[in-house]
């Protein structure tokens, strides 16, 4: 089973190797295209380092991409999904780049329980993927700044985006630490800067974090904004915030000015 966008799939695609990348005359897609590095965005253009090309491959950063109902420039899907060394599935032609995306892996298939099979693959791994590349961040931070430890799987991507039909409700995108067991809950922002937490009737706030532990909410320009889970079961008793959700979540939003309080340092690190 391999993901394709919506808009491509009745299309006349013929499949290519990497090479097909610095030049395609038909609709051509290419897999597991590594990209190891990126340049900075020139004349509009962002050059991606292909791994097994002697040359960059231009990327328009405005070029819009479709997956399911959301749309998103090229420049943002590189920023909020793409770390060095993962691999890309591209759709290419005579007029140049029309839509890539991280590869999606699958580990079975479709199951009978269709609450999360509506959403496009494209989209699910694309939020997703986002919210893992911050949670990596987190973990980065939390290592290099706070003495916490994680397994390299914490902090390395995998290089794809696996998808695992019986488990999507269970993803989890917690980070615990290895020698103190805190616990920090990764939110990512792609388009607003809202301290948002999960929180309905049906599943409170409080019983599924304890005020030892901690939130982190990356906003859009990667800058990370700590909330001790104390503070937010706080905000949340004394009802200052706004409640929404959709088909797939509840949530509710904090005030603004929410007290940001740093995770404190490991008290048991690795040795230097």
């Amino acid at each position: 089973m391999d993901y394709l966008p919506t808009d491509f799939r009745n299309l006349s695609i013929v499949p290519g190797a990497v090479e097909a990348l610095l030049g395609a005359n038909e609709l051509t897609l290419v897999r597991h295209a590594r990209v190891v590095g990126r340049g900075s965005e020139r004349d509009g253009r962002i050059p991606l380092r292909i791994e097994g090309l002697p040359q960059p491959v231009p990327v328009q950063a405005s070029l819009n991409m479709r997956f399911g109902t959301e749309s998103v420039t090229a420049a943002l899907y590189l920023d909020w999904v793409i770390e060095a060394m993962d691999q890309v599935d591209f759709l290419i032609d005579a007029n140049g780049m029309r839509i890539f995306w991280i590869h999606i892996r699958y580990r079975d298939v479709r199951g009978s329980d269709l609450r999360f099979s509506t959403k496009d693959d494209g989209l699910f791994a694309m939020r997703t993927k986002a919210g893992e590349k911050a949670q990596r961040l987190v973990a980065r931070t939390l290592c290099e700044g706070f003495r916490h430890s994680y397994p390299s799987s914490q902090i390395l991507s995998p290089g794809y985006f696996e998808i695992t039909y019986e488990g999507k409700k269970e993803r989890q995108a917690d980070l615990v630490c290895e020698r103190c067991n805190l616990k920090v809950e990764v939110k990512k922002r792609n388009r607003d800067r809202r301290f948002r937490i999960s929180h309905s009737a049906n599943r409170p706030f409080s019983k599924e974090n304890s005020d030892a532990d901690w939130h982190a909410i990356v906003f859009p320009d990667r800058s990370i904004h700590w909330l001790s889970n104390a503070t937010i079961a706080g905000v949340l008793a004394q009802k200052i915030f706004h409640s929404g959700s959709d088909q797939y979540d509840a949530w509710a939003d904090l005030p603004a000015d929410t007290p940001e309080i740093p995770p404190p340092l490991c008290p048991n690190p690795l040795p230097q």
